[in-house]
């Protein structure tokens, strides 16, 4: 398995030759982080130099070579997952395949990637059916004998292009694409094991917002071998999903087991849950001619989900092949999200470490990742405010299309109508639709921004902003949302706020405050806009660039909550057990009586997880004793830092027990009290009437040259009275140290 590649750089991941052991779930995961993840973000590598305004030669472009190995590195990434050679190589410099019935054949030396890059540039253009037609008529625009053959011996994705186009020709279920196609012929092609060249032809899509005109994206993939491109690999039984551990976000609702000889015209499929209930399906092809026969049948809708909290696991036998290569064949898979993991993520070590030494803490290395990492982080007041003015204080992650700008200087609702969109400095929070239609998702995606401050809510906490709309239509919202798993999962906070009304904006910012439910657990914030009608009209960014489009929110702050400032963080290899936490692994100072919140994750496929539970610990100072807080009946060794100022120290136990006690005046018992009053009287007094019992009572006066008098009861915890010209009778305390505890908070 690949590890360990520079996050967010794809370059820097290899594209083709890999292994993964799907038998190990954290093996799936940092292969899906360290493969699969790379080709995120390929619209900002197509590099497409093409022109739609043209069907002259040329004019269908290309694409970078970085674009290229997104789709190579795809690809791959799924064939190794169903336990197929990554071997496939995309737009070398191998020529066309031509075959005795085509109906129209380009010169044998026409190169694979330039074929099929004509034939996604055809896809885009046409606008009926058979422009994703596998012999596409010569009427239609930019067709020529090469795109013709690049139809032909293709998959074909109208609306979807690179990677995301490879996503959907194994699931076999999205619309634009293969919705229809129970024979998963598409995936039966990318999956065909002997086959080691493919070629990627795409085109990005675009849309005109003054004429209201999307041109949909395409691709290609040029799938049909010659016969010197086939390896020696031997035939094998590929089934999708593969079996052992297999991330969700690639199921589908039409599983598939293909082979080479095989005949599944008879075969029957057998599922059973992993607590051996026997589940419906439905088999929905055995036809031959796409690549390897198969059998293709339907699952439940609870198993073909695409999300699910915990990891699925699903039993498989289909009977009756024909063919000579076996009767039957049985494989798990398991259905796991790869950003979840199921390692602890606990460190153990003292409550109370010393301020002053360095203090080891044992953590246990998540099997697989490419190192660990444990963060320190200080309990404070969040008393800070987030403004867009930015500075080396902000923590806000950026989320948004880079189309537009985040902190935004907006100084107009519309042309004409000048009007600040800030209520503090010059810039405000912005959210917006950055165009009407995004040919990257055939739709539109939601925007938003995450505070990176870890935040504990007390019991009557808040979040409170400044806001003001734009032109939000009333089918437009923004929502204020937390999450107590570091991301994965998000719950709204208070009410979401839409626009009032289409066509009208706020005249002036209004001040928002929300409820946050108390956490025990350090919990995110985010703010999302998103469209609660998909099919109702929005102001974009796009096609209204001088208008105040969207939400603004400034002066973001917190009322009644504590976070996790950062104070250092120490990384780990997948061997080491032990971490450090002091003065030489922490940016901030380390002083006695502070609250300090130790956590750990991995990093895995070069993708770092969500920190782990909190360990809490308070550092101590001199005399600060550490040990158990069990009653130590069989005895118990406890430490303490000594004070270098003291001549020597005594170590003093007492017991505290429940019970009813007095404490009087009289001399005897002899009273239990520490004496703080002016020597011009006695703390005792025998006045005669000002005695409850007995013929003494304790007497506080103010004497002129006082400020005040007291007296203590000599316990562990103390009790002091004080008073101006107060005589104070026999004092009664019932119960335990606890009980003694309130009580004293009370005086």
């Amino acid at each position: 398995t690949l590890h360990g590649w520079t996050q967010g750089v794809a370059d820097s991941a290899p594209s083709t030759g890999f292994t993964v052991d799907t038998s190990s779930r954290n093996d799936v995961v940092s292969f899906w982080h360290g493969v699969y993840m790379p080709s995120d973000f390929y619209w900002e590598r197509i590099g497409w130099n093409g022109n739609y305004n043209s069907t002259a030669t040329g004019a269908e472009g290309t694409c970078s070579s970085e674009f290229v190995d997104d789709v190579e590195r795809r690809v791959n990434f799924v064939r190794a997952l169903c336990g197929v050679p990554s071997v496939i190589s995309m737009n070398t410099e191998a020529t066309v395949l031509i075959e005795s019935g085509d109906a129209y054949a380009p010169a044998s030396s026409t190169k694979k990637r330039l074929a099929i890059q004509r034939s996604a540039f055809m896809a885009a253009l046409g606008t009926t059916g058979s422009a994703i037609s596998h012999d596409p008529p010569s009427s239609l625009s930019a067709w020529t004998t090469a795109a013709w053959n690049g139809h032909n011996k293709s998959t074909i994705s109208k609306g979807f292009y690179g990677p995301g186009a490879v996503d959907a020709y194994f699931r076999e279920d999205v619309a634009g694409v293969s919705n229809w196609n129970y024979d998963a012929g598409h995936r039966r092609w990318l999956l065909s094991v002997p086959v080691t060249d493919m070629a990627t032809g795409d085109t990005p899509g675009d849309f005109n917002p003054s004429t209201q005109k999307i041109i949909q994206p395409s691709n290609l993939i040029y799938v049909k071998p010659r016969a010197d491109e086939l390896s020696s690999a031997a035939a094998r039984f590929v089934s999708y999903p593969g079996k052992g551990f297999f991330p969700i976000g690639l199921n589908t609702p039409f599983w598939s087991l293909s082979r080479n000889g095989a005949d599944f015209s008879s075969a029957t499929v057998t599922m059973t849950d992993d607590f051996g209930t026997t589940l419906s399906t439905t088999v929905v092809s055995t036809r031959t001619g796409f690549a390897e026969n198969a059998i293709v049948w339907s699952v439940p809708a609870d198993v073909k989900a695409l999300t699910a909290p915990l990891d699925r696991t699903y039993h498989v036998t289909v009977s009756g092949i024909g063919g000579g290569v076996g009767e039957s064949h049985s494989w798990s898979v398991t259905l796991i999200d790869p950003d979840r993991l199921t390692d602890p993520l606990d460190l153990e070590g003292p409550a109370s470490p010393v301020a002053s030494v360095d203090t080891e803490y044992q953590l246990t290395p998540v099997p697989g990742c490419d190192q660990m990492e444990t963060g320190f982080f200080l309990r404070d007041e969040a008393t800070w405010t987030e403004t867009a003015e930015g500075g080396s204080e902000s923590l806000v992650v950026d989320r948004t299309d880079p189309s537009y700008d985040l902190r935004a200087h907006v100084t107009q609702t519309a042309p004409g109508f000048p009007s600040s969109y800030y209520s503090e400095g010059s810039k405000a929070f912005h959210l917006t639709f950055p165009r009407a239609y995004d040919p990257r998702l055939n739709s539109i995606a939601d925007e938003f921004f995450e505070l990176s401050r870890q935040i504990m809510a007390g019991p009557s906490a808040s979040v409170e902003f400044k806001f003001r709309r734009g032109y939000m239509t009333s089918t437009t919202a923004l929502a204020c949302e937390s999450s107590a798993d570091g991301g994965l999962t998000w719950q709204a906070v208070g009410t979401p706020l839409t626009g009032v009304a289409n066509g009208q904006a706020d005249g002036a910012f209004s001040s928002v405050s929300l409820s946050l439910a108390q956490s025990s657990a350090p919990v995110l914030l985010r703010f999302r806009l998103y469209r609660t009608n998909p099919t109702a009209g929005f102001y974009d960014h796009e096609r209204y660039p001088n208008h105040a489009t969207g939400a603004f929110i400034d002066e973001l702050h917190l009322e009644g909550c504590d976070w996790l400032e950062p104070g250092g963080m120490v990384e780990s290899s997948p061997v080491e057990e032990v971490v450090e936490f002091g003065s030489a692994t922490t940016s901030l100072a380390i002083v006695t009586g502070q609250e300090w919140c130790l956590r750990t994750r991995p990093v895995m496929g070069g993708h770092p997880f969500p920190w782990g539970p909190v360990k809490t610990v308070t550092p101590i100072g001199p005399l600060g004793i550490s040990g158990t807080t069990e009653p130590p009946v069989n005895g118990a060794t406890y430490s303490f830092i000594p004070d270098p100022t003291a001549d020597s120290h005594i170590f003093e136990v007492a017991r505290f027990s429940p019970g009813n006690w007095s404490e009087g005046a009289e001399s005897e018992p002899i009273p239990a009290v520490i004496d703080g009053t002016s020597s011009a009287y006695e703390l005792v007094s025998t006045r005669s009437g000002y005695q409850s019992s007995g013929g003494s009572s304790f007497r506080l006066a103010v004497q002129p040259s006082d400020g005040e008098d007291y007296f203590e009861i000599n316990l562990k915890s103390r009790i002091r009275f004080r008073g101006c010209r107060l005589d104070c009778n026999r004092q009664h305390l019932d119960g335990s140290m606890q009980a003694l505890s309130r009580f004293w908070q009370r005086s």
